[in-house]
């Protein structure tokens, strides 16, 4: 009969498992998913919590435990914790999985356990897990002196504390380590002065704890709490210095100046913008050179700020001079076109040809372009948006052409001409047409009588 109960109730606690830790909730009566109560809570002797039923542990042990919610809840935790096998309630509503009971008495049996809580009042809890602190040892360390150092501080600052003391019963060299709150800890040290910084602002309540170098084990207890107010630290960015770079140039060059020398309050990466006075700003860099170019002479007051690289909103103010530079307009230059004059190079007299420039001349403004054929016979092929032409030579000779180009906007600047071609033209051909009409004297002719033709209407092609 025993036995048959004991089977039952392993039943009913596996399938109260089941449905506590099943990834598939039940369905509420709308059809869809109804909240589903915390997984049950484990002890984390990863973390330091001393294991079920363990003995011999230090008297400063701390719990830990792990614990999710199925639904993905954000949890909070009842600790109950004490000497009776079914501890007291020690703390509630915490949401860390870590729980120090401070100092602890030696030679004693401690009992904990975890009770946890989703927003919907849905609750798990732990077993009962126990474990036996050490036995008092005939050596002994005394508690060292509360902490000392700054009371208040911000975020990310770097701030020294020291205590000291601490006397070990047999004699040895002792260690010391800091509680900074939160379960967080120095490691453990000769040195009696740690610095420590924190992420988050709040109230740290600073304690020391000492233990024999050669005896690990043998700890002291914490010693007074030291409260250290930390407030958010405002991040400033410090103003660069004054750009430098060229006094003068024009506006085909491309002008690089330097800034530099601003820092973040709190050690970040800082980045550079710098205002070119022509309502054009540059990107933010992390680069302190910048590059620009000047559309329109003047003289322009060049500025650089600089700004947090994670936090971009945190911004210095600008340079508190300013780079002057004075631009003044770039003499245009056409740039010859150095291709090669398409098309024939041996024709005769009188025959028109088409020619055609393989490649363009270039502005150094980047201005547009026109071009005129040079045939070297005295005669130019008009002005042309378009590089071909055609032309017809009247006289047989050898001639070497070639193009030139000018700004469209500035007729009156001109390239160098092309690389010349050479044209070999022929005499042409002479050719006679046929009489185009024939006549004759008497339209009766009597046999042994002179009788003169006439015929006319043939034209030479050299005339």
């Amino acid at each position: 009969m025993a036995k048959s109960i004991l089977i039952l109730l392993a039943l009913v606690l596996v399938g109260a498992w089941v449905v506590g830790c099943s990834s598939d909730g039940p369905t509420s009566p709308g059809g869809g998913t109804a909240n589903r109560a915390p997984g049950t809570p484990t002890i984390d002797t990863g973390a330091g919590a001393p294991a079920d039923g363990s003995t011999d542990k230090p008297i400063s042990s701390t719990l830990h435990w792990q614990c999710s919610d199925p639904d993905g809840d954000d949890l909070t935790f009842d600790v109950f914790f004490g000497t009776a096998a079914d501890p007291p309630s020690a703390t509630t509503s915490q949401t860390a999985e870590i729980y120090n009971p401070g100092s602890l008495e030696y030679s004693t049996t401690y009992y904990w356990k975890i009770v946890a809580e989703d927003p919907d009042e849905e609750t798990a809890s732990s077993v009962i897990w126990s474990f036996t602190t050490m036995a008092q040892p005939a050596e002994t360390v005394s508690t060292p002196t509360a902490p000392t150092g700054p009371a208040t501080g911000t975020t990310a600052e770097s701030l020294s504390y020291s205590t000291g003391g601490a006397i070990n019963s047999a004699g040895h060299t002792v260690q010391y380590r800091f509680d900074w709150g939160g379960g967080d800890y120095s490691a453990w040290s000769a040195s009696t002065t740690v610095s420590q910084s924190w992420a988050s602002a709040g109230t740290h309540n600073v304690k020391a704890q000492a233990r024999c170098a050669t005896h690990t084990g043998m700890e002291s207890a914490w010693s007074t709490g030291y409260d250290v107010v930390i407030s958010a630290a405002t991040e400033t960015v410090s103003t660069p210095n004054t750009p430098t770079g060229p006094a003068t140039g024009d506006t085909s060059e491309n002008l690089g100046f330097n800034s530099g020398g601003a820092t973040s309050s709190e050690g970040h990466t800082v980045e550079y913008q710098f205002d070119w006075d022509d309502g054009q700003i540059s990107a933010w860099s992390t680069s302190s050179s910048k590059y620009h170019t000047w559309d329109t002479p003047g003289t322009y007051n060049v500025k650089a700020k600089a700004r947090c690289r994670d936090h971009t909103t945190v911004e210095s103010a600008w340079s508190a001079g300013s780079a002057d530079v004075v631009i003044t307009a770039a003499a245009e230059i056409i740039h010859r076109s150095v291709g090669t004059i398409h098309g024939p190079t041996n024709a005769p007299a009188g025959e028109s040809l088409s020619y055609t420039l393989s490649t363009a001349a270039t502005s150094s403004l980047g201005h547009d372009l026109e071009y005129r054929f040079d045939w070297a016979d005295g005669t130019f092929s008009d002005w042309s948006a378009t590089r071909d032409a055609s032309h017809a030579w009247t006289t047989a000779g050898v001639y070497f052409i070639s193009v030139t180009a000018r700004c469209a906007a500035h007729t009156s600047i001109l390239s160098d001409p092309s690389p010349a071609t050479r044209v070999e033209i022929t005499d042409a051909v002479e050719t006679v047409g046929a009489p185009t009409h024939m006549s004759r004297q008497l339209p009766i002719v009597r046999k042994d009588t002179d009788t003169w033709y006439s015929a006319g209407g043939s034209i030479s092609s050299h005339g």
